[in-house]
């Protein structure tokens, strides 16, 4: 990576967001609108 650790902090934050958001559409409808109201 680069020096730089909010760099490196960056490269490895990215990906696992795409993950969890791939995991959030893959769940159920009654999953996501359970965490939807949770978040409103």
């Amino acid at each position: 990576m680069c020096g730089d650790p909010i760099l490196d902090l960056l490269f490895l934050a990215i990906p696992g967001a795409l993950l969890g958001v791939g995991a959030f559409f893959m769940m159920g409808k009654d999953k996501r609108k359970k965490i939807e109201e949770i978040f409103r």
